[in-house]
């Protein structure tokens, strides 16, 4: 690099535009603590910074090129707008995931005796629940209940009942 640290943002604009690769080290170098911290202070990682630094370098180096008209502009806030447009939209991604996907129960742990100290149909019910991942409308239906609430109640019921054996056990 030779001397890029003092150049101004138009003649770096310039080099970007000639295909000078060095100009666009120098560019990292001005933004990538300002990136970093962002990513940092909306819990990302450090790998998350690099990559959201390297998505808005290379965002902002093509709308250089593209740029007719030859015109400046100032760099840096320009590279921390895209990297903050790139770090929001792997945000609004992964919120959207995490709703699509939904929460599965997770079964209690439940000592093998007290598991055998209730009855059958107890056993099949919480079974069909948390092993199997059926709904309470879907239990009832394989059950006989009347309604899915009463599933929900007999479930509770249940593992209040465990709780208790387990306390009174340990």
């Amino acid at each position: 690099m030779f001397g890029f640290r003092f150049l101004n943002d138009r003649t770096l604009i310039q080099l970007m535009r000639s295909g000078n690769e060095e100009a666009l080290t120098m560019l990292y170098a001005r933004t990538f603590k300002k990136v970093y911290r962002y990513v940092l202070a909306k819990r990302g990682k450090v790998k998350d910074a690099e990559e959201v630094i390297t998505e808005a370098l290379l965002a902002v180096w093509q709308h250089v090129i593209r740029q007719k008209n030859g015109q400046s502009f100032a760099l840096a806030p320009y590279v921390l707008a895209a990297a903050r447009n790139r770090w929001n939209k792997r945000d609004r991604k992964k919120a959207k995931k995490e709703q699509e996907t939904p929460v599965e129960p997770t079964a209690p742990r439940i000592p093998k005796e007290i598991w055998l100290s209730i009855s059958e149909n107890d056993r099949r019910l919480l079974g069909y629940y948390y092993f199997d991942g059926f709904s309470l409308k879907e239990i009832a239906e394989l059950t006989g209940a009347h309604s899915p609430d009463a599933i929900r109640q007999r479930k509770s019921e249940i593992l209040k009942s465990l709780i208790e054996k387990t306390t009174n056990e340990f």
